[in-house]
């Protein structure tokens, strides 16, 4: 004899004494009269809601997390103890200047220190050296290489007298990469970058490196016309931003 599904369910929770809601929607009526196997009721519910519709999160109840992957970047800010002197005056070593000079100064050419406690361990995706003109310079060609030093934890240069931290710094050698860089002029107050990204990762190859460890930008005259030259904002400088190096990992 026939039945409709309704009654078949009604009976087989009523054979196992169960209680049965006076509506049960078709859905849970089909899962529970479809497994012929063992003729045991097996309910199976299928929610079609996305994870928003279950979770509330408007009581703090639940907070989902995302995980983005791609990139990171850190910056690091130029340390007190960037320095400059001009090459061949041995009496040129500043360390407290406002400015640090790019180019030429006169018949001599600058040469610039610029540090970073680096708190990176392998190698960098991108890197760069953000430079901020401490004046408005003129027209004429500066010509400059960027490098870094080529040490794996330099120290600030040192000495007794104003002689020897000149022979100190003058004696620092720059990386085998390095960024050349022409300009004809700059304003003051604006912020130039340089790609710098090749030396930064000949120092982080290097056997002595460890994060956490000094890395310091290295500038060098490379052909400047004679007496000119650009001024950067160091550490020192109130009005300007310093040297802040910018990093991708």
């Amino acid at each position: 004899m026939a039945t409709d599904t309704f009654t078949l369910v009604r009976n087989v929770y009523k054979t196992f004494n169960l209680i049965i809601p006076d509506f049960v929607p078709s859905t849970v009526l089909q899962a529970i009269s479809s497994d012929t196997t063992t003729g045991m009721a097996t309910p199976s519910l299928t929610y079609s809601q996305s994870v928003s519709d279950l979770v509330d999160t408007s009581f703090g109840i639940a907070t989902p997390s995302t995980t983005t992957e791609g990139s990171t970047t850190h910056t690091y800010n130029a340390l007190a103890s960037n320095c400059q002197i001009l090459e061949t005056v041995t009496s040129s070593f500043s360390s407290t200047s406002t400015f640090l000079g790019l180019g030429s100064g006169g018949s001599n050419s600058y040469k610039t220190w610029i540090p970073f406690t680096f708190n990176e361990t392998g190698p960098v995706v991108s890197a760069t050296i953000a430079l901020c003109a401490a004046e408005s310079s003129p027209s004429g060609l500066v010509s400059i290489k960027i490098g870094c030093e080529l040490a794996g934890n330099p120290v600030a240069p040192t000495g007794i007298s104003l002689p020897d931290y000149y022979n100190d710094l003058n004696s620092r050698i720059m990386t085998t990469n390095f960024t050349l860089s022409a300009s004809s002029g700059t304003v003051a107050g604006l912020t130039y970058t340089y790609d710098v990204t090749a030396q930064v990762n000949e120092i982080l190859a290097l056997s002595s490196w460890a994060s956490g460890h000094i890395l310091a930008i290295l500038c060098r005259d490379n052909g400047s016309d004679i007496g000119i030259n650009r001024q950067i904002a160091s550490y020192q400088n109130g009005t300007y931003t310093a040297p802040v190096l910018t990093i991708t990992i």
